[in-house]
């Protein structure tokens, strides 16, 4: 069964590709050389071990599915 992020991923890679969106040199660029900047979310976790948890839900520390 997919994760809700496995989900998110291919939900994102065919809206880009059914808009003419691909990838180039790590920048994502439209068919006429536009780059393309996405506003959203980001995770950062900045005290050791540096990554957050993913095996349970805690609202300040992890990030599952529950999360997103």
């Amino acid at each position: 069964m997919l994760c809700m992020k496995q989900i998110l991923i291919i939900t994102l890679v065919i809206v880009f590709a059914l808009c003419g969106i691909k990838i180039k040199d790590m920048r994502l660029v439209d068919d006429q050389g536009r780059e393309l900047l996405v506003h959203g979310g980001c995770v950062v976790y900045k005290v050791p071990p540096y990554f957050p948890i993913t095996d349970s839900f805690d609202y300040k520390l992890s990030f599952t599915d529950r999360d997103i």
